[in-house]
């Protein structure tokens, strides 16, 4: 490694944008979460001005989904890749971050880089969004999923939210992110969760990599990209967990095995963690994995759980098991995103006392009772 400082650098004709950013994070930057996010991202190869500006830099309106471009863990990852870069790789990221036409433009391109990707990959990346660079709400649009509908503080633990994609909430019958008619929860929650850390990936579901055609990334074809994930993943899943036929022959969900498979496969590539499958069978057991899922999620991890019907299930049905994920928190509360195409922000209290539809989570389905969840170890 060289001593070339490596970060985000202030060009010219960028002066006046990032000037506005620092403005706006200046008042931001003064409380002690900002600030410490700061430190942290100041603590590696980024210059102080970079540190600030990626540490602390959201998207249209103030967020991102509820939350900043960068997660605790991706300031971390992003560093730990920079700190045993090559030369050249050094190089080549730099001037990236030198050639970007705002500071969330250069946000993305550490996120690209946290999520595992290449400097390669990443400069295929940064050449297909450069052109709208300075286009934040065209960033936000196609490289992070819409897992929420309003700011984090405006969200209600009193009924769901519909998601959308480019204005649309429904496609076919479906709410636009749905997992349809296929029972592939255990896929469609954890790519979800994925794509949120991922925005590489999250491109080629919206773009199709061709985001200068125009109508590449209509609703409809950012359905047909996302179901063919989904199913994809399934299968994969179903392989992993021992399965000798796979969907559409076989519908029957995923196991345990598969769960762990694909959170390590996905979820995993993108935050360095390696998931663990863990029973949920009493209140005790779920109070005990709240501490572990509120650290989860503070460092940006995704938490995926299983739940059943209680009532079903006493009564001899099948109890309707599906597979949810845990994206965020607000203090004791939970931001589930439910692959049939909405979220919910539930308390911690209703997710220990078998509660999580209380807030119309699974809308009729019943679907109350965690059992099982994938936790990073």
């Amino acid at each position: 490694m060289g001593d070339r400082p490596v970060g985000y650098t202030v060009q010219p004709d960028a002066l006046d944008g990032v000037a506005g950013a620092l403005g706006q994070a200046a008042s931001v930057i003064n409380q002690l979460a900002s600030k410490a996010r700061t430190e942290r991202a100041g603590q590696g190869p980024i210059d102080p001005l970079a540190a600030l500006v990626l540490a602390n830099e959201k998207g249209p309106g103030g967020a991102v989904d509820g939350d900043y471009i960068l997660t605790p863990g991706q300031l971390d990852r992003a560093k730990e890749f920079m700190s045993v870069m090559n030369g050249a790789d050094q190089a080549a990221f730099q001037s990236l971050l030198s050639g970007a036409k705002s500071p969330e433009e250069a946000a993305y391109l550490w996120k690209a880089l946290a999520a595992g990707h290449s400097v390669a990959d990443v400069q295929q990346f940064a050449a297909m969004i450069h052109p709208r660079g300075d286009d934040p709400a065209w960033l936000s649009e196609h490289l992070v999923p819409a897992l929420s509908t309003e700011a984090l503080q405006g969200e209600s633990t009193t009924h769901p939210f519909l998601l959308s994609y480019k204005g649309a909430q429904v496609v076919d019958g479906y709410d636009v992110y749905s997992q349809r008619n296929v029972g592939d929860c255990v896929a469609a929650s954890t790519m979800l969760a994925s794509l949120k850390l991922d925005p590489v990936t999250m491109l080629q579901v919206t773009t199709g990599g061709m985001p200068d055609v125009p109508g590449a990334d209509s609703p409809e074809y950012f359905k047909q990209r996302l179901q063919q994930l989904y199913i994809g993943q399934y299968q994969q899943g179903q392989l992993a967990d021992g399965g000798q036929k796979i969907y559409p022959e076989n519908g029957g969900g995923i196991g345990p095995k598969g769960n762990t498979f694909l959170a390590d496969q996905n979820l995993g590539k993108a935050t360095g963690s390696t998931y663990e499958y863990v029973n949920l069978d009493t209140d005790d057991d779920r109070r005990a994995a709240v501490t572990r899922i509120e650290k989860a999620l503070d460092e940006g991890n995704p938490v995926p759980f299983c739940a059943f019907d209680e009532a079903s299930k006493a009564a001899g049905n099948d109890g309707h098991y599906h597979q949810m994920v845990i994206v965020a928190r607000d203090g004791d509360r939970l931001q589930v995103y439910n692959p049939w195409g909405q979220s919910v922000w539930v308390t911690e209290d209703q997710f220990i006392h078998n509660h999580m539809n209380d807030g119309g989570l699974t809308k009729d389905t019943n679907i109350n009772r965690p059992y099982g969840m994938e936790l990073p170890k």
